[in-house]
């Protein structure tokens, strides 16, 4: 195959790879319910101020139960919330295909500032994945979209 053929086809798996790899986008503009498992002690190896690094499933123990805001623009997010002590975060972050991450930074806990990074994957109207609370401790998330009625 040479010269307009190969050209035309070409441009045209483009195209299609194009329109498949946009229809994979998710749109997460709105409110979610998130759920985190609390941090339990006796898990695996030290960290920083005495607290135990671990995964904790939502489910096991304490949960803690918040409303996140997204507001998405292609990519790129913008998030809201409000923590358990009652103090509104603001955060950032990007959502690639089904694939989600956003941070917040807490300012003003008894160690200063906290980077909290949650990364998870979207599947429809719920989300889940892991939460990294500083260098403190690791957790489980899920979450799924508040519908208004």
């Amino acid at each position: 195959m040479s010269g307009k053929p190969a050209i035309i086809l070409i441009i045209g798996c483009l195209v299609l790879y194009g329109a498949v790899t946009q229809a994979k986008l998710v749109n997460v503009t709105g409110d979610w319910e998130l759920t985190m498992g609390s941090l339990l002690a006796g898990q695996g190896g030290g960290a920083p101020g005495g607290l135990t690094r671990g995964t904790v499933p939502p489910g096991s123990g304490d949960r803690q139960q918040m409303v996140v805001t997204f507001v998405q623009k292609g990519e790129d997010l913008e998030a809201r919330m409000t923590n358990p002590a009652g103090k509104e975060m603001k955060g950032t972050g990007k959502v690639v295909r089904n694939e989600i991450e956003f941070t917040f930074t807490m300012s003003g806990g008894p160690e200063g500032d906290m980077t909290i990074v949650h990364k998870g994957k979207v599947d429809g109207d719920t989300m889940k994945g892991t939460v990294a609370m500083g260098d403190t401790s690791v957790r489980e998330w899920t979450a799924k979209r508040v519908v208004k009625k």
